[in-house]
């Protein structure tokens, strides 16, 4: 074989060992990741804390209006405590290997749930006359249950937001809408709506919790803005 068909071959081979993986480096960029930079995974438990210079804790479950158990998902004032760890569980894939991605539809589900609830799902309800605006909740309140899913969408280079999108009323797409904040007496409800203050959202992995309260990487010199969706 001549020298110079060798080198052809072997430039070849080399380009194709170059190049092959780009497309799977480009997926790369849609994967949802911890704060230390882990993809995150339907197998995985995570805490989800609020971003950096974002007001509040972390989140639990509280007692609302009449209710004698607690079902609605709030966000502490304070960020004392870890907080209840959750799962995202995708909609429409079935392996827990595959790393959660931007704008996938997800169900979201706290890892334990309390023994007067049914299940520890995430919901978005409401109720007339109750509260001002769609909240989420945990499954078993008896309340209007919105039919959709969540999906997590990036904003800026630190953390994420956390979407709702409703599918009655566009069974296709969905209306999307960022979960917000707004005051209760037992802490910050997440809410439904268009203009409220936004959950700006960083995921640690459980078993990294203590890592992360002592690292650098929650550094809080970084300011938060709306994303353009």
């Amino acid at each position: 074989m001549k020298p110079t068909l060798v080198t052809t071959l072997c430039f070849l081979l080399f380009s194709f060992t170059i190049y092959f993986p780009l497309p799977f480096t480009h997926a790369n960029k849609f994967i949802v990741k911890d704060i230390f930079g882990n993809p995150v995974v339907p197998s995985g438990s995570y805490y989800i804390w609020p971003d950096y210079l974002i007001n509040g804790g972390e989140l639990r479950l509280g007692e609302t209006e009449n209710s004698t158990c607690p079902f609605t998902v709030l966000q502490d004032y304070s960020n004392l405590g870890p907080g209840l760890p959750v799962k995202f569980t995708p909609q429409n894939q079935t392996s827990s290997d595959d790393p959660i991605t931007l704008m996938l539809p997800i169900d979201i589900t706290f890892e334990n749930k309390p023994d007067c609830a049914e299940s520890s799902k995430w919901l978005v309800v409401e109720e007339e006359n109750e509260y001002p605006a769609p909240w989420v909740t945990i499954d078993g309140t008896n309340k209007n249950v919105y039919d959709g899913w969540f999906q997590i969408v990036g904003f800026k280079k630190t953390g994420y937001l956390i979407f709702f999108c409703h599918k009655l009323l566009s069974p296709t797409r969905g209306v999307c809408i960022y979960l917000s904040r707004r005051n209760d007496e037992n802490g910050m409800r997440l809410v439904y709506e268009m203009d409220g203050d936004a959950l700006g959202a960083v995921f640690v992995n459980v078993d990294d919790a203590a890592r992360a309260r002592r690292s650098s990487v929650l550094k809080k010199d970084h300011a938060f803005t709306l994303p353009m969706i």
